[in-house]
C-alpha cells in the first residue's frame, strides 16, 4: 500500500510541537496549523436579471453588468482603481453573467436556426451606477484594462432603455463568514483563461489545448513561490511603525525552494517527509507577475502544479491555474481570510491555509474580532493592514512547513487528478466560514 502521512484531526489539521524534531532549516518550533480548503458549496445567481425588450431596429443586444451603490458598500469599488483583488471581486463576478447570459443566447439562437456572425453577438458592457471613478472604473491599472480587453467588456456611462439583459454585481465583505466568491461556475473561468491565454478548452474539465492532462502528474512537479508585487498603499509606513520588517512576504522562501529542488523520494534535503507517493519535483524558483502582460501571468500560473504564497493582490492570479494545482496560502493568525484559497477551490485547484498559532477556531474568532465590523462601527483600516501583514513568518522554519505541507499537498493533488474527492465536495469541512450566504441570496 502507500505510505499516507500521520492521522491530523477531524480536519486534517497539522499543528507543530516538541515532538517534531528540528533540522538545520527549522528557526524555532513555533506552533502552526495546516488546514486543507473545504469547498464552500455557495454561489451566486447571474440568472436573476432585468431583460428589456428589442425594437426591430436593434438587431444587436447587450449584456450589461452593473455596479451600484447598494452592493458594492463603497470602499470596496473605490480600491479596486489600484488593487486588481478588488477590481477582479467585481470583473469576475461579471464574467460568470456575461459567460452564462451569452450561453443561453447562444441557445436561443441555435434553437431558431439561426447562427449569428461575430458582430451579431451581444454587446458586453459594464455600468458604474456608484459614479465616484467616472466613466473609466476600474481601469486604474494595467490589469485591469487586460483583463477588460481579454473580456471584450467596454465601459458604458448610463443603463440601457431598449434591448438589454442587466445583472447587479452581488455585495462582498473580506472576513470569515462574509467572504468573496468570484465565478458562479468552474466552467466560466475556464472560459475566461481561454480567452486571456488565447487557447481553445479541450473538454470541459478545465484543460487547455496542449496540456497533458491528468496524465501529467507521472512528470514531475513543477512548484514555486508567487512573491507579492510591490504595495500601491501606505502599509510599508504602517509597518515601519509597528516595527515590522518582514511584511507579508516570507523571508525563508528561498530556502523552502532549495529544499524542494533537493527532494528525493521521501526526503527533501535533511527533511523527511512522510508523503503519500515518491516525490518528484521538476524544478523549484520564486516568479512574480508585476508588470508582465495579463497572457503571460496565466502562463506563468498555468505552469505551476504547487504554489506557494502569503496574502495578496498576487493571488488573484490563481484564477488560471489547471485543474488540481494546489496553492499554499500563508495567513496571519488575527487575519485569516480564505478569499483566495476559494478562489483557487471554484476553478478546480486545491488549497491548504497555514497560519501560525495551533486553533483554527481561535484564528477565525480573532479574525472576526478584529477586522468585521462591529456594532455598525466602520473597519478600523490602518489595524487591518497591520494585521493582515504583521505575521509570524519570521519564526516559521522552512523544514518544518515542508514536512506538513507537501503530503497534504501531494495527496489533495491526487484525489483530485483521479477524481475521487468529487470535485472538493468530498474534503471534510475546514471550520473557516468562507462565505456568508447574506451576500448572495
Amino acid at each position: 500500500g502507500s505510505l499516507s502521512p500521520p492521522p491530523l484531526g477531524g480536519q486534517r489539521a497539522a499543528t507543530l510541537d516538541a515532538a517534531n524534531a528540528l533540522t538545520s532549516h527549522d528557526i524555532t518550533a513555533v506552533p502552526f496549523t495546516v488546514k486543507l480548503k473545504s469547498h464552500s458549496r455557495l454561489t451566486f445567481d447571474v440568472h436573476r436579471t432585468v431583460r428589456l425588450p428589442c425594437h426591430v431596429s436593434e438587431p444587436v443586444p447587450s449584456h450589461v453588468c452593473v455596479i451600484t451603490k447598494p452592493v458594492t458598500r463603497g470602499a470596496y469599488w473605490y480600491w479596486a482603481r489600484s488593487a486588481i483583488g478588488h477590481a477582479a471581486e467585481f470583473l469576475f463576478k461579471c464574467w460568470s453573467f456575461l459567460a452564462q447570459a451569452e450561453e443561453e443566447w447562444e441557445k436561443n439562437q441555435l434553437a431558431r436556426g439561426r447562427r449569428p456572425a461575430a458582430d451579431e453577438r451581444p454587446l458586453r458592457l459594464i455600468v458604474d451606477r456608484f459614479g465616484r471613478d467616472g466613466d473609466d472604473g476600474a481601469q486604474g491599472t494595467p490589469f485591469q484594462a487586460q483583463l477588460m480587453a481579454a473580456m471584450r467588456l467596454g465601459w458604458a456611462r448610463d443603463l440601457p432603455t431598449s434591448c438589454a439583459r442587466m445583472w447587479s454585481v452581488p455585495d462582498r465583505s473580506f472576513y470569515p463568514g462574509w467572504g468573496s466568491l468570484y465565478f458562479a461556475r468552474p466552467r466560466h473561468a475556464w472560459a475566461l483563461t481561454a480567452a486571456v491565454t488565447r487557447r481553445r478548452l479541450l473538454r470541459g474539465d478545465g484543460w487547455l489545448e496542449g496540456e497533458s492532462g491528468p496524465t501529467g502528474r507521472r512528470a514531475g512537479l513543477v512548484a514555486g513561490w508567487l512573491q507579492r508585487g510591490p504595495s500601491l498603499t501606505d502599509d510599508d509606513d504602517l509597518l515601519a511603525e509597528a516595527g515590522n520588517v518582514s511584511g507579508r512576504d516570507y523571508p525563508h522562501s528561498g530556502e523552502l525552494l532549495e529544499l524542494l529542488r533537493s527532494c528525493r523520494r521521501f526526503r527533501c534535503g535533511a527533511v523527511r517527509v512522510p508523503a503519500p507517493s515518491p516525490i518528484r519535483v521538476a524544478s523549484a524558483a520564486n516568479f512574480e507577475l508585476h508588470d508582465r502582460p495579463l497572457l503571460e501571468q496565466a502562463a506563468e500560473v498555468r505552469r505551476h502544479d504547487l504554489i506557494f504564497t502569503t496574502h495578496g493582490s498576487q493571488s488573484v492570479s490563481l484564477a488560471f491555474v489547471k485543474p488540481c494545482t494546489v496553492a499554499v496560502l500563508l495567513l496571519h493568525k488575527e487575519y485569516l481570510v480564505p478569499q483566495f484559497a476559494q478562489l483557487a477551490m471554484e476553478v478546480g485547484g486545491r488549497a491548504l491555509l497555514v497560519h501560525p498559532g495551533g486553533s483554527t477556531h481561535e484564528a477565525v474568532l480573532a479574525t472576526l474580532q478584529g477586522v468585521g465590523p462591529s456594532d455598525g462601527r466602520p473597519i478600523e483600516l490602518r489595524d487591518a493592514s497591520l494585521r493582515r501583514n504583521a505575521a509570524d513568518f519570521a519564526q516559521l522554519g522552512p523544514g518544518a512547513l515542508l514536512r506538513r505541507v507537501l503530503p497534504l499537498a501531494l495527496e489533495a493533488r491526487e484525489r483530485c487528478l483521479a477524481r475521487e474527492d468529487q470535485g472538493g465536495l468530498a474534503i471534510p469541512d475546514d471550520g473557516i466560514p468562507a462565505v456568508g450566504g447574506l451576500s448572495f441570496t
